[in-house]
C-alpha cells in the first residue's frame, strides 16, 4: 500500500494474515483496514502536535475504517503510549454510546452535542463531553436535574460560518453561573487545508484573542492545522483524515516539512469478465466511450451502488496486476469497464485494486471532482481488519 505525504512518501504493503471480518457483504468489494498503519499515523500526529493531547476523530464510522475497531486499536494498553489516543471525537451521541458500550473509557467529544433534552441526559449518563454550540442546548442543560455534574465544551464560530456562538457571546457564557462545568473551548478552520490562507490566519488570531476564564482547555487544530498551522495546535488536536493516511492539504507548493503517512485502507474487487472488443465498439451506457482499436476490456465488480462515484473522468485508474489501467465508459450501478491493453494477460477472477496498494485514494477522488473523505466514508463492501501487533 502506498503512502502519500508532502515532500516525500514511502511504500508499505498491507499484511493479509490474521484478517478478521467484521462486516459481511454479498457483493464483490473487499475493504482491508490496517490498524497498525492508523497507530503509526497517530504517532505522526503526536509528533506534529508538539506535546498536546489528541482526540482521534472516528466520526462516520472512522471515515469508513470501522470506529469500534479503530478506537480499540488506539486504546491498547499493551502498546506504547504514543500510539494511544487521549480521547476520541464523534458527531453524535449515538456514535459515542456505541464506543462506550464497546469498552472505550477514554474521553469522548460529541462534536454536534445533544440534539434534544433526552440526548443531554444520555451525555451525562455516559460521561461524554458534548460540544455546546446553540442556546437551545444550554437551555436543556440548565434544566437538567444533574446540572452540577455536566461537563461540556463550548464551540465558537471564528469564521467557519457553521456551528458555534459568536466570540463575544462565548466570552459572556463562559462566565455565567449556569451549572455547566466548562471543560474547554473549540473552533474549526474553514480554510486550514490551504497553506498560507489569510482566512485561516484570521480565524487562528480570533481564537487566540478570546478573553477566557483561566483553566479551560483549547482545541482548534484539525488534520490540516496539525500539519501546517503550528499556532493552531493548542491543548487538544483533532486529527481525522491524516489518521487514515491522507494529507488533507490542497496540493501545491509548501514550505512545511515532509510528513510520512501510511495509507490504512485498501479496496479491491475482481474481474467479472474479460473480452476482446473491436475498434469502434462502444462500452457501457450511452456508448460514451468507443474502443480506439481491437482491445481487451475487463468488467470489474464495483459500481456506484458500492459507493464508487458515478462521475469519474478520464483520469480514473485502477490497478490490475500492479499496473495502472484506465476506467472507460460510464460507471454502472454494479460494474466498471477497464482498459486492459497494458495487461493483456489479465483473466476473469483477477484482483482489481481500486485504491490503497499501488494507487492512492486522492487520485481517484480528483478524477471524480471530490475529496478523499467522501470516497473513504462512502465505500461499501466486505470489510476486514488486520493488526500487525495483534498477529505477532
Amino acid at each position: 500500500m502506498s503512502d502519500r505525504g508532502a515532500g516525500g512518501a514511502s511504500a508499505t504493503s498491507l499484511p493479509r494474515a490474521a484478517a478478521v471480518v467484521d462486516r459481511a457483504s454479498p457483493r464483490g468489494v473487499r475493504i482491508l483496514v490496517d490498524l497498525a498503519a492508523i497507530r503509526a499515523n497517530l504517532v505522526e500526529a503526536r509528533r506534529l502536535s508538539a506535546g498536546g493531547k489528541v482526540f482521534a476523530v472516528v466520526k462516520a464510522d472512522a471515515y469508513g475504517h470501522g470506529a469500534i475497531a479503530v478506537a480499540r486499536a488506539l486504546s491498547r494498553e499493551d502498546m506504547p503510549p504514543e500510539t494511544r489516543a487521549d480521547g476520541f471525537a464523534v458527531v453524535s451521541t449515538g456514535e459515542a454510546i456505541a464506543l462506550r458500550e464497546s469498552g472505550v473509557r477514554a474521553p469522548i467529544l460529541v462534536l454536534q452535542g445533544p440534539v434534544d433534552a433526552s440526548d443531554a441526559t444520555l451525555c451525562a449518563d455516559a460521561d461524554l463531553w458534548p460540544v455546546i454550540h446553540d442556546p437551545a442546548q444550554l437551555d436543556w442543560y440548565r434544566a437538567h436535574a444533574r446540572r452540577g455534574e455536566l461537563s461540556a465544551w463550548l464551540k465558537v464560530d471564528t469564521g467557519m460560518g457553521r456551528l458555534g456562538v459568536r466570540p463575544e457571546v462565548a466570552e459572556r457564557l463562559l462566565r455565567e453561573p449556569d451549572g455547566i462545568r466548562w471543560h474547554g473551548v473549540l473552533s474549526h478552520l474553514a480554510c486550514g487545508d490551504e497553506p498560507g490562507s489569510t482566512h485561516a490566519r484570521a480565524q487562528i488570531d480570533t481564537f487566540g484573542a478570546l478573553d477566557l476564564p483561566p483553566g479551560l482547555a483549547l482545541s482548534l487544530a484539525n488534520s490540516a492545522a496539525v500539519i501546517a498551522w503550528p499556532d493552531a495546535r493548542h491543548d487538544w488536536a483533532r486529527p481525522g483524515l491524516m489518521l487514515y493516511g491522507c494529507d488533507p492539504r490542497v496540493p501545491g507548493p509548501t514550505s512545511e516539512p515532509s510528513i510520512t503517512l501510511a495509507a490504512a485502507m485498501q479496496v479491491t474487487t475482481t474481474l467479472l469478465s474479460v473480452k476482446t472488443m473491436e475498434a469502434g465498439a462502444g462500452v457501457g451506457y450511452a456508448q460514451a466511450w468507443q474502443c480506439p482499436e481491437q482491445m481487451p476490456i475487463g468488467l470489474a465488480r464495483i459500481g456506484y451502488a458500492d459507493g464508487l462515484p458515478r462521475v469519474l473522468d478520464d483520469r480514473a485508474r485502477v490497478s490490475v496486476g500492479g499496473v495502472a489501467c484506465p476506467v472507460v465508459g460510464r460507471v454502472s450501478m454494479d460494474s466498471i469497464a477497464v482498459d486492459l491493453r497494458a495487461v493483456p494477460t489479465a483473466r476473469t477472477g483477477d484482483e482489481v485494486e481500486i485504491w490503497g496498494g499501488h494507487l492512492g485514494v486522492d487520485a481517484l477522488a480528483a478524477s471524480a471532482g471530490t475529496i478523499a473523505y467522501e470516497l473513504l466514508s462512502g465505500i461499501r463492501g466486505r470489510r476486514a481488519t488486520v493488526d500487525v501487533a495483534a498477529s505477532g
